[in-house]
């Protein structure tokens, strides 16, 4: 039997809009994926022809790739995406984890990749287009690999779906230059922007309560998750190590998990903040409030729709389950869902 975590999150954007556009005018839900799934069927590709942003790149993170979209007989999917890890000189470094500190920058071992690889993580979505939903599901990696898909499916959208209407440049043929996005150059739209955006679907009982009960916190809780293959999160994590009196040292793909918590009593406007921030940055796993008089404090992430799973599930190898496999089973499985995710 195989353990999986289901979060989920609501589909915001997904499609081409007017600048202020509300609606996709030109595909659902439904059409993105299925055309995802055609293009990656397409021409035989090979996992790097897959790479559809270099959006990542600019912000640290790593490139993702995609592996596999299955789509089930209700139709929704399972997207597959392969993750990359931070390597150096086509080499992955790691200490031994008893090794002492005044030695362990000596004895660092670099595992050499085989050739032309690309080392990382799978990670799992599964799509409901008639719902709007999608939820990542968890194997073994604490990455979600959310933030990852977004870019994804973005950048998919802007510069290799069936809509996309171009001009080759006329000084330069191996170049093109997008003219807007359309069915077919006769109905090029060049208001059309791509889009693709997903939050954490949040239900509102927890909120309103700490919203009520301002007057009453005396202390704010975070805990998160940081990862050094983000620079951001490395730079963090480099300082509080400083703090705790040690030099950083870490595997290139390691993930920390921090708690710390602060006394002070907030305004309704610094909570309101610290809820909006929450909701916006899927990176924060958590915050929590501490009320006068109560022993618990009020974790926000009470409000977030997730649920474990036990499936029996086909394995291909450490990393890959068998798609289908699971696809069914989480299709058989749509009713519980529901009532996970449901308001």
């Amino acid at each position: 039997m195989e353990k999986l975590t289901l979060k989920f999150y609501k589909i915001d954007r997904c499609g081409y809009y007017k600048e202020k556009g509300i609606n996709s005018d030109l595909v659902s839900i439904e059409g993105v994926f299925d055309n995802l799934k055609e293009w990656l069927e397409k021409d035989n590709k090979q996992l790097q022809d897959t790479l559809t942003t270099d959006i990542l790149a600019k912000s640290e993170q790593l490139p993702v790739y995609c592996i596999d979209v299955s789509k089930s007989k209700k139709g929704n999917f399972l997207v597959t995406t392969w993750n990359k890890v931070e390597t150096t000189d086509s080499n992955i470094s790691s200490i031994k984890i008893d090794e002492p500190l005044l030695t362990a920058t000596k004895n660092v071992v670099s595992t050499k990749l085989p050739k032309n690889s690309i080392p990382g993580y799978a990670t799992y979505f599964y799509i409901i287009p008639e719902e709007e939903i999608l939820a990542t599901i968890k194997f073994n990696h604490i990455s979600n690999g959310h933030q990852g898909l977004n870019s994804y499916i973005k950048g998919f959208l802007t510069k290799y779906s069936k809509y996309i209407q171009y001009e080759i440049d006329k000084d330069d043929k191996s170049k093109i230059k997008i003219t807007g996005y359309g069915i077919s150059k006769i109905d090029c739209d060049a208001n059309l922007y791509p889009y693709f955006k997903s939050s954490l679907k949040k239900n509102k009982t927890n909120t309103q309560r700490i919203l009520s009960n301002i007057g009453s916190i005396n202390k704010i809780i975070r805990k998160t998750t940081v990862s050094t293959t983000i620079q951001e999160d490395k730079d963090f994590t480099t300082k509080l190590m400083k703090y705790l009196g040690t030099t950083f040292l870490s595997k290139k793909d390691e993930e920390f998990q921090l708690k710390y918590e602060m006394k002070l009593a907030p305004t309704k406007d610094n909570v309101k903040e610290i809820i909006k921030s929450w909701k916006s940055q899927d990176s924060w796993d958590d915050v929590g409030f501490k009320l006068k008089g109560e022993d618990n404090p009020i974790w926000l992430s009470a409000d977030i729709p997730s649920k474990e799973f036990e499936f029996d599930i086909k394995r291909d190898n450490l990393e890959f389950i068998n798609f289908n496999d699971l696809l069914e089973k989480l299709d058989d499985k749509s009713d519980d869902l529901k009532k996970v995710y449901s308001d």
